[in-house]
This record gives structure tokens, C-alpha cells and sequence, in this order.
């Protein structure tokens, strides 16, 4: 079984293409994810917070 040189190559390409996207979507995703320090600093402002709260009191007024 002979594959042209061509065809060869242009399969390469389309691998190459398909992991260097796959893996810059990954690192794009990475540098938007909400770490730690974030999340601590604005933890205390976060307008969730009351919502939340809210839940829960809900929540155990069921049981």
C-alpha cells in the first residue's frame, strides 16, 4: 500500500492542525479559570453571597 507524498503530508497538516488548536483551547480555558487568591479576595463582595444564605435558610426550614 502506497500513500502519494502528498496525501501524506496533508494528513500531517491536518493532525498538526487539530493538536496545536486542541492544545491553545486548553491554555485559553487555563488562563481563565478563577484561582484561589481571586476567589478569596472576593469572597467577602461577592453579591451571591445573600442568595446562598437564603438557600440554606430555606432549606432547613423544609426539614
Amino acid at each position: 500500500m502506497n500513500i502519494p507524498t502528498n496525501v501524506f503530508w496533508e494528513i500531517m497538516l491536518v493532525l498538526g492542525g487539530f493538536v496545536f488548536g486542541t492544545l491553545l483551547g486548553h491554555h485559553a480555558q487555563i488562563g481563565k479559570r478563577v484561582t484561589y487568591d481571586e476567589c478569596s479576595k472576593k469572597r467577602d463582595k461577592c453579591p451571591c453571597i445573600k442568595d446562598i444564605e437564603e438557600i440554606k435558610h430555606s432549606m432547613e426550614r423544609e426539614r
